[in-house]
């Protein structure tokens, strides 16, 4: 799997990873690097390639000749690519590395994503013609969550498994 960090805004890849941005995407883009001198193998079967120096303008890049080159160049190298992005609201850059990937996949954090900018950014899809793979609701507090959607979420309901549990090891 690669991971590439193609947020040239603001990347955080590199920091939860703990590598250096010295060079990435965008000096492999315009010819400063080679691919594999800015890979870093940060976990078994995962590689991170970091978002580089940030450009000037973050989306010409991103929606070039050379990167759409480059996409092709990670499908042969690697079975499974993902792109972080920044957010939806307000940015093209998903959408344009959405053209020239095999989908989006949307990333939402409920709490965080109101309802107002979860329609603008399903709308914006849409206009754009963009091929959703799929919805990760991340950030999840399962202790916050409706009892009906996982099991064993209340206190009541964790004390009756304990009780139930001890009756089963009395037997």
């Amino acid at each position: 799997v690669l991971l590439v960090d193609a947020n040239m805004r603001t990347p955080m890849q590199h920091h939860i990873w703990q590598v250096t941005n010295a060079q990435g995407l965008s000096n492999v883009i315009v010819g400063q690097a080679k691919l594999q001198e800015t890979l870093h193998s940060v976990h078994p079967n995962l590689s991170l390639l970091t978002s580089g120096i940030m450009p000037p303008n973050p989306i010409s890049p991103l929606d070039s000749e050379r990167m759409a080159t480059l996409v092709n160049q990670f499908s042969e190298l690697f079975d499974y690519v993902i792109f972080d992005t920044p957010s939806l609201s307000g940015n093209a850059d998903a959408a344009i590395l959405g053209k020239i990937a095999d989908g989006i996949l949307y990333v939402a954090r409920p709490g965080v994503l109101d309802i107002d900018k979860a329609r603008y950014c399903k709308d914006f899809l849409a206009r754009t013609e963009q091929r959703i793979m799929g919805l990760v609701a991340n950030g999840i507090v399962v202790k916050s969550e409706p009892d009906s959607y996982y099991y064993y979420t209340s206190d009541e309901e964790e004390s009756g498994l304990e009780k139930q549990q001890e009756q089963d090891s009395l037997l």
